[in-house]
């Protein structure tokens, strides 16, 4: 048995020997595989992207037999660099001593000629400024162009093949830049970039200020005109109102706030404060209360910015500053000082102000009652009350006519504006809260005036009938009296809602009145529309064309209702209002020789007779016409003779610009003339046979 034991190990040993499989055959790995390169070509130093399976550290990459730089290498994807001196062959990947596999052709391209530098623009700028590397042969990627300074590296803002825009960095001084661009080599500019005086804010005064404040920056590297730098508090614009290279004036605009300044110079850099500028907000003052009081009593005045430095806040009554006795930056307790005047509370605060509240305040006083206009009229009449010790806050004033009471429209401390009530005739009574009552010496007289609702016809001749009806005439007409402008009417008949009366010679277009004696007046909304004699006595000139001018000359024309119609024409023209004594219309194309029917909104017409001839021979500009001018352009009429019957027809320009013809008759033209070409200049109109006009010169804007 103890022979068994000791032999056991060694069986146990033989017995794994013999079940273990070969050395070579327990870490065997997949060969790598090659999928595809990115990009298949390019000329030496390219960096290409090789991209497959089973990559690992120790495997060595070829472009036809030649030994490829491995830039980085991830499982699945390697990055490559093209060799000098490489030929376009095959990838391969090796698997030293064991495989190795054949990948994609990279076809390898003639190597990019080297950058050129022809010029710097500018050649002479602050640290912080952009330059422009004008030149041949960059690459338009940026990453590809490595920019340095006498040796210190330079940030690229955009490339081109032909330019590059570089950041000077704030620590360069004065040397020449290089430029390498990959896989084409590196070249140095044939002179220096010079350095100047760095852009840099020393300092600025005042430190605070309220909006519309002018604020003195000083520093150096500025721009001697104030429009070749912006500046900013924190990220408002500011106006430059001067500057000079060593200090800038600027004024504190209503929305800035409280910020570092930024001085900002296009192709120099931008500079900035180290503390910020602050911005003392103006007080605002939204309300008060109470409204009125008198003298010693307190007010409290709502608002914000008011602080809380009872030290510099003023409020001012009149010219004469009350005394704070509270404060916080919403609220002030002000007592109203002796010698105070009513108007608006005015407020200071550390110097910004004053800001004067909307709202009047009212020192109060004992009321007074000096005169009242006008001594009568009938419910609902106006009337202006004038005197001392009102208050402006209409509420506070209880305003009344026999006890009853008038509704206060208008409040101010001298004067009242109340409508009267249905109320007996009175002495007027004002009572003032808190400060006692007035009574009017005199009585109002409350009278029942007439009223117009409406009259027929809304027009007529000298002698015509009109009825006008309403209310409240009476039915005496002895005391009743109807009017058109000055001119008084005839009266036909008078009941209490309706007037007969007849327009009178002489008489223009006006309102109509009617007076009852005792009672008052009343005065209708609508206008009569006296129709004057309607003639017309010439035409000229008496011989038109079709596009021309036709002036229509005569009496009794008015500047709408009328119609102008042309034999051969089947629908009205629009006609040009001159004056009740003349007309202008274009002649259309299609009228005739004939009539020329001229008719006024009442039915009235004239029918002079017009010769209609063909336009004359060759072309001609007559008149020009413009519709107006909007954001989008000009929609201008040109007139004539000559012109082609279709747009595409003639050629149109405008102070030598071309214009879009919308629509072409022969002897009419509409263009369309674009915003940016407005001014002055001349229309030329060329037809495809050669025929050209041009007109006068003409200001579009």
């Amino acid at each position: 048995m103890r022979i068994i034991l000791r032999a056991l190990p060694f069986v146990l040993a033989l017995f794994a020997a013999l079940i273990a499989p070969p050395a070579h055959a327990q870490v065997e790995q997949p060969p790598p595989v090659i999928e595809r390169l990115e990009p298949t070509s390019g000329p030496p130093g390219t960096v290409v992207q090789m991209i497959g399976r089973y990559f690992r550290p120790g495997q060595q990459v070829r472009l036809a037999g030649q030994p490829v730089e491995v830039l980085s290498q991830m499982p699945n994807r390697w990055t490559l660099r093209i060799p000098q001196g490489a030929q376009s062959g095959r990838i391969a990947v090796e698997v030293p001593g064991i495989t190795t596999t054949i990948g994609p052709e990279f076809r390898v391209l003639a190597a990019a000629p080297p950058p050129v530098i022809t010029d710097l623009q500018p050649r002479a700028v602050a640290p912080g400024a952009e330059v422009r590397i004008v030149g041949e042969n960059f690459s338009p990627r940026i990453t590809e162009n490595l920019v340095t300074l006498g040796g210190v590296g330079v940030v690229v803002r955009t490339a081109t093949p032909n330019e590059l825009v570089v950041i000077v960095p704030p620590t360069a001084q004065t040397g020449r830049f290089t430029v390498r661009v990959a896989g084409s080599g590196e070249t140095v500019a044939p002179f220096d970039l010079q350095i100047g005086v760095p852009l840099a804010i020393t300092g600025f005064s005042p430190a605070v200020g309220a909006p519309g404040t002018q604020v003195t920056i000083s520093g150096s590297g500025f721009h001697s005109s104030p429009r070749a730098q912006q500046v900013f508090i924190g990220n408002t614009a500011v106006r430059v109102v001067s500057a000079s290279p060593t200090a800038i004036v600027i004024e504190v605009p209503p929305s800035a706030t409280s910020g570092v300044i930024m001085v900002d110079i296009r192709r120099t850099g931008r500079a900035y404060s180290s503390t910020p500028f602050v911005v003392q907000a103006a007080p605002v003052v939204a309300s008060f209360d109470p409204p009125a009081g008198p003298p010693g009593s307190m007010v409290r005045v709502r608002g914000s910015n008011f602080g809380t430095d009872v030290r510099v806040v003023q409020v001012i009554f009149g010219n004469v500053p009350g005394v704070v006795r509270g404060l916080s930056a919403q609220e002030i307790v002000v007592e109203i000082p002796q010698g105070a005047a009513s108007g608006p509370i005015s407020v200071i605060v550390n110097g910004v102000g004053p800001v004067r509240s909307s709202g009047v305040f009212s020192v109060l006083s004992a009321p007074a009652i000096a005169d009242f206009q006008p001594r009568s009229g009938g419910v609902g009449t106006e009337v202006v009350i004038t005197g001392s010790g009102f208050s402006p806050v209409a509420a506070q004033n209880r305003v009344s006519i026999s006890g009853v009471a008038a509704q206060v429209i208008a409040a101010a401390p001298t004067q009242l504006r109340v409508r009267m009530p249905a109320a007996a005739s009175g002495p007027i009574q004002v009572e003032v809260q808190n400060a006692g009552t007035a009574r009017s010496g005199q009585p109002f007289v409350v009278t029942t005036p007439p009223f117009i609702a409406r009259f027929e016809p809304a027009q007529g001749l000298p002698g015509s009938v009109v009825t006008i009806h309403g209310a409240s005439f009476g039915n005496n007409a002895a005391l009743v009296e109807a009017a058109i402008g000055d001119r008084r009417m005839q009266l036909r008949s008078v009941t209490d809602q309706r007037i007969e009366a007849v327009i009178p010679e002489g008489a223009t277009s006006g309102q109509l009145r009617v007076t009852v004696r005792l009672q008052g007046s009343a005065q209708s909304q609508q206008v009569f529309n006296v129709l004057g004699a309607f003639t017309v006595s010439g035409l000229e000139p008496a011989n038109a064309y079709p596009g021309q001018w036709l002036t229509i000359r005569g009496s009794g024309f008015t500047p709408t209702g009328m119609e102008v119609r042309f034999a051969g024409v089947p629908t009205p023209v629009p006609y040009t209002f001159v004056s009740s004594a003349e007309i202008r219309v274009v002649v259309p194309m299609g009228a005739s020789s004939g009539a020329l029917a001229v008719r006024t909104a009442d039915g009235r017409e004239a029918s002079p007779r017009v010769d209609v001839t063909p336009p004359p021979g060759g072309m001609a500009i007559t008149s020009v016409e413009s519709r107006g001018c909007v954001r989008q352009g000009c929609t201008v009429i040109v007139r004539g003779h000559g012109f082609g019957a279709r747009p595409n027809d003639q050629w149109v320009t405008f102070g030598g610009q071309r214009v879009r013809v919308r629509r072409a008759s022969p002897v009419e033209l509409e263009l369309n003339v674009h915003r940016r070409m407005m001014g002055t200049a001349t229309f030329r109109v060329q037809t495809r046979s050669g025929q050209s006009a041009e007109s006068a010169a003409v200001t579009l804007q």
